[in-house]
């Protein structure tokens, strides 16, 4: 008898717990599909890109699987310098040049000569007068050079000699983008009568998203788990389609269409100095209030976030103190640049060398760095997995000096260091990015913060509160907000005012424990797919060129909606608030007032994939459309070669180009 009770016990606690699991699913799905379908679904309304939410609901973290099915594990990676090769070593030590030479070479036979790399604007960069037979340990008067090391015959002119094709071959280009000799800095407009302040390093990697950094940044996001001053933000969500929406919001605050027009299909310089030069860049308010050294290096130099699309910084001087862009210009023009190599080194390797450069140049003032990584990556993630050990290695460093900054007098480059590891957006491209799961990924990027030991002792309650929204949606303009909050802390509460505007929220503070979801000032994409790409096709004789597309198919359209759930909810059934309870009733919601639906379409000719928002106000008995941008989610530069790479840039994304001649 008591066997059968036993049995009837385990048999009800079974479909229980299968009842229970059953339910779950479903309430999850509904949340999930209710934040995912304009996050609540509840009434919004927009003033500019501000947008203020009726309904609240805390945002919930979708479940994504780390290796889906489709996602390549590991491509063929590129191979800068050869087992065998004869070329040198060539780098930059703490500001002195370094030089060695295989022992299979002859080193009397090799000759280096040294030519400084002048920026003449932000898209030239020319050599200025060398210096001939520079050896290991030289010390350099050029934060910037190229080392050109050959045989000594090359040099040698003889008119008995014979053109010797293979020695002038034998030539090996070397890019070092330094920052010594460093410049005279003023001293900061406010003194601070304390230690020296907080470093701050921002670490950026293009397109990778949270889910792709666990696939092949394993080692760091390891790293970053285990390491108890390091917290890593869950629901970190982007506010616009590509890099230089995202860095704006980062660096300046400000949506692009918030900002002085800069476009270079819109605007002309012929002065000193360009608009660019002018926005309220994060580095700039550190430099001039707490005497900073700044430093901004990025690669791909031809797809350059502030020089594609935008018209770049002016002549008359560099948006940082170190500026990185002269260097890889000309690293990028040298003959046979392949792509994730920079001659016989990877080009991440030129990149990690210049900020520990410039760390150790200014290490007698507070730096702020941005070191964005874009070259191989943008089109494929899967490439980070040749970044995953160098920057373990980078982030050991920054601890163990930050270590003993407690033991020793004598600072260290990285001590006192916050470090911002961060991704502008998630994957963009390929196959992978047309699945439910790269949609997803597109729109929840890395990012993570790895603080110094004494910022949990000198500002406990920040760090507290940095923990405390890891799962709370954040995005740039908050990490914008966080920086100016920590200028604010070390140089005094008068600089309260410069972070007033109503979307941003410090990381550092106390937020309600239920925050507006509702795309946040998230950008939506948007519309009239079809109409608006044919429409650049006018705008100028070569965009004419581009062909008249048609559609093909609608891969997919999705619209928004409350879950009736959420409008049925009306208290918890249970004393522990764990089991809902629901009304049979309905609230009427008029969903018609407000539609916003997001198509994926396929367009011919070129098979191209196109991803939009449509906002379709109902109130008036039409559609009204809005059109502000679209995403293109194939790779497109091969099918738009009919239109100049520095003509209308914004608007090759639209273009497929007929047939070669």
């Amino acid at each position: 008898m008591f066997r059968k009770v036993l049995r009837y016990s385990r048999t009800c606690v079974l479909l229980g717990v299968i009842l229970l699991a059953f339910y779950v699913l479903l309430f999850s799905f509904s949340t999930l599909l209710g934040q995912y379908s304009a996050d609540t679904g509840a009434s919004i309304s927009q003033e500019g890109h501000a947008l203020v939410v009726d309904y609240k609901q805390k945002c919930q973290c979708p479940s994504v699987k780390i290796w889906p099915q489709g996602y390549v594990h590991l491509p063929q990676l590129p191979v800068c310098k050869l087992i065998d090769s004869e070329q040198e070593d060539v780098w930059m030590e703490q500001g002195v040049l370094r030089i060695h030479t295989p022992i299979t070479v002859n080193k009397s036979r090799r000759i280096c000569s040294v030519f400084p790399i002048i920026r003449m604007d932000d898209f030239i960069s020319v050599y200025g007068e060398g210096m001939d037979d520079v050896s290991d340990h030289t010390k350099l008067s050029w934060p910037m050079v190229m080392v050109l090391c050959q045989p000594r015959e090359n040099l040698e002119v003889k008119r008995s000699l014979s053109w010797d094709e293979n020695a002038f071959k034998n030539q090996s280009r070397h890019f070092i983008c330094g920052s010594h000799p460093p410049q005279k800095l003023p001293p900061p407009s406010i003194l601070k009568n304390q230690i020296p302040g907080y470093s701050i390093l921002l670490l950026g990697l293009d397109s990778v998203s949270h889910s792709a950094a666990l696939r092949h940044l394993p080692k760091t996001m390891h790293m970053l788990e285990t390491n108890p001053n390091a917290v890593t933000m869950q629901l970190y969500n982007v506010v616009g389609d590509g890099t230089t929406t995202n860095l704006l919001a980062l660096l300046t605050g400000y949506f692009e269409d918030e900002l002085p027009e800069s476009r270079r299909s819109r605007v002309t310089s012929k002065h000193n100095t360009t608009v660019v030069d002018k926005y309220p860049w994060i580095w700039n308010t550190y430099s001039q209030v707490g005497g900073y050294a700044t430093h901004f290096i990025e690669d791909s130099p031809k797809w350059g976030t502030f020089q594609y699309r935008l018209i770049g910084f002016g002549v008359e001087k560099t948006p940082t103190h170190s500026y990185g862009r002269p260097c890889m210009l000309a690293a990028d023009k040298e003959h046979g640049k392949r792509l994730g190599c920079i001659n016989s080194r990877y080009t991440h390797h030129v990149l990690l060398e210049s900020l520990r450069e410039f760390f150790h140049a200014y290490a007698y003032r507070p730096r702020f760095s941005l070191t964005f990584f874009s070259e191989l990556i943008h089109d494929n993630p899967a490439y980070a997995t040749l970044l995953d050990d160098d920057l373990v290695t980078l982030l050991r460093q920054i601890q163990v000096n930050d270590e003993q900054d407690f033991l020793f007098d004598e600072p260290k480059p990285f001590s006192n260091t916050i470090v911002i590891l961060f991704a502008d957006h998630g994957p963009r491209l390929g196959g992978a990015r047309l699945s439910v799961q790269g949609k997803l990924e597109e729109r929840l990027p890395l990012l993570s913060f790895i603080l110094p030991k004494r910022f949990s002792t000198d500002w406990p309650e920040a760090f507290a509160q940095l923990r405390a929204n890891r799962d709370r949606l954040v995005t740039l303009f908050d990490v914008h907000a966080t920086l100016k909050h920590i200028l604010i802390r070390q140089y005094g509460d008068h600089l309260d005012s410069v972070w007033s505007d109503i979307r941003v929220r410090s990381l550092l503070n106390n937020w309600p424990p239920v925050v507006y979801t509702a795309a946040n000032h998230i950008l939506s994409h948007v519309n009239h797919i079809v109409q608006r790409i044919n429409s650049h096709r006018g705008m100028s004789s070569n965009v004419q060129k581009c062909q008249k597309m048609v559609l093909s198919k609608i891969t997919s359209a999705e619209r928004a909606s409350i879950p009736k759930d959420v409008l049925r909810f009306q208290h918890s059934a249970d004393i522990d608030g764990r089991l809902p309870f629901f009304s049979n009733h309905v609230p009427k919601v008029d969903n018609q007032a407000l539609s916003v639906l997001r198509l994926h379409v396929v367009l011919e000719p070129g098979s191209a994939h196109f991803e939009s928002t449509v906002h379709v106000n109902m109130t008036s008995g039409l559609p009204e459309r809005h059109p502000i941008e679209i995403s293109r989610l194939d790779p497109y530069e091969s099918k738009a070669w009919c239109t100049p790479a520095d003509h209308l840039p914004e608007f090759r994304r639209f273009c497929v180009c007929g047939a070669r001649d």
